[in-house]
């Protein structure tokens, strides 16, 4: 995703699964067996479909406060416990912050084996259910994404030692991914990648066998401390991954479950489209459908052939300078309209919008550079802006 740091169709038969899925087949061929081809090229030379409206504004929202809470350059994600927000920084520090504080405190400095070029960062925090870990997702001095878990002490304090969960080669520094979120059932669920290069090239996100370009779930063995698959994943399958639940996503820069138990997926798109999609919580294998789609056109034909995947819930388009989605979280906070809603971002309009009811809404909310939504430790919608820090948006005193 260069942008954070910083689809002949023979038949088409789409059926409704849900009111927030519908998925696309292409009869015939395996898209796995295809490499670069004609289709592929014509891919990267055609100009793209702007046939979506303009997000609309939610005029009917009443006034916002725009709080800055905490001033501090290059934050890039968040992780908030019941008295605790803690900072991912860019470079691979990790720092905390409390109301009672109010000042970020260094915990960890990982800085000099995190790479911070292109889509190479701290990616990603998460605390685990049981609050007794923090997990940290990057991308190491060498290249490769690494997940890891670090012990959070009574005191709120990160244990020194850390034990490595999961590492992946990549290939490129772009398109690391940094989905990262926990599952109802415990089970974590890991955004990859797909592994860059303009287009996908080499397929790896249409190849349920590599773990780039996909969603791993698993769940993590501390007897041999990394991360074993999930009992829901599709079982005795030869042709899959096992830790590969999800297949077909580009980017998928973050991840998150709603109030229902559904599981959300922001995908970065490649120069044309940003795409949201509720996966639902099926245990069946999930193939989002990139490179074959961009959002709901077609991309490359050929890796279409042979292959079902969901289309977006939503999606919007580049037009007005608009380049990179961001986010998002279940809306909780105090503003009623919002609640229940999914939060998202741009990177690049600096655009805050709602999804409700599978439709997008611009907020009248200006932002910087967004990098993060979440929820905070006081129950309210939190931003990482990488120019300003964390900034908190509530209802407006008096309204």
């Amino acid at each position: 995703m260069n942008r954070v740091f910083v689809f002949a169709i023979l038949a088409v038969t789409v059926l409704a699964l849900t009111t927030a899925a519908v998925v696309r087949v292409v009869s015939g061929g395996n898209p796995r067996l295809l490499g670069t081809s004609e289709a592929f090229d014509l891919a990267l030379e055609r100009g793209c479909t702007n046939d979506l409206a303009p997000v609309p504004l939610w005029s009917e929202l009443g006034p916002l406060d725009v709080t800055t809470v905490i001033e501090l350059t290059g934050v890039t994600a968040l992780a908030a416990s019941a008295t605790m927000t803690y900072l991912g920084m860019g470079d691979g520090r990790i720092m905390r912050w409390s109301f009672s504080t109010q000042s970020p405190e260094l915990l960890l400095d990982l800085s000099s084996d995190t790479a911070f070029e292109s889509d190479q960062a701290l990616l990603n925090l998460a605390v685990s259910p049981d609050g007794a870990s923090l997990l940290v997702l990057r991308t190491k001095a060498n290249g490769d994404v690494v997940l890891t878990s670090h012990e959070i002490a009574p005191d709120g304090t990160l244990a020194e030692d850390q034990v490595e969960l999961y590492r992946l080669e990549q290939p490129d520094p772009r398109h690391n991914g940094g989905g990262l979120a926990f599952g109802p059932n415990g089970d974590l669920f890991v955004g990859i990648g797909d592994g860059g290069g303009q287009g996908d090239p080499a397929g790896a996100a249409s190849d349920p066998t590599n773990p780039l370009g996909s969603i791993l779930r698993a769940v993590i063995d501390l007897d041999s401390k990394s991360l074993v698959p999930s009992p829901r994943n599709p079982q005795d399958d030869d042709n899959r991954h096992e830790l590969v639940w999800a297949t077909g996503v580009r980017n998928p820069y973050r991840i998150w479950f709603d109030d229902a138990d559904q599981l959300w997926v922001s995908d970065v798109g490649e120069r044309c489209r940003e795409e949201v999609t509720a996966v639902g919580s099926s245990t069946e294998a999930v193939d989002l459908g990139w490179n074959a789609y961009e959002g709901s056109t077609e991309f490359d034909a050929n890796r279409a052939v042979g292959r079902a995947s969901l289309a977006p819930t939503v999606e919007y388009t580049h037009e007005n300078g608009a380049c990179a989605i961001i986010g998002g979280t279940t809306y909780s906070g105090d503003i009623t309209e919002l609640r229940g809603t999914q939060i998202i971002a741009d990177l690049c309009t600096a655009t805050l919008m709602a999804i409700l009811d599978g439709e997008l809404f611009r907020l009248p909310v200006t932002l910087t550079r967004p990098v993060d939504v979440s929820i905070g430790s006081d129950g309210q919608l939190w931003v990482a802006d990488i120019e300003v820090g964390v900034i908190r948006i509530s209802l407006a005193q008096g309204s």
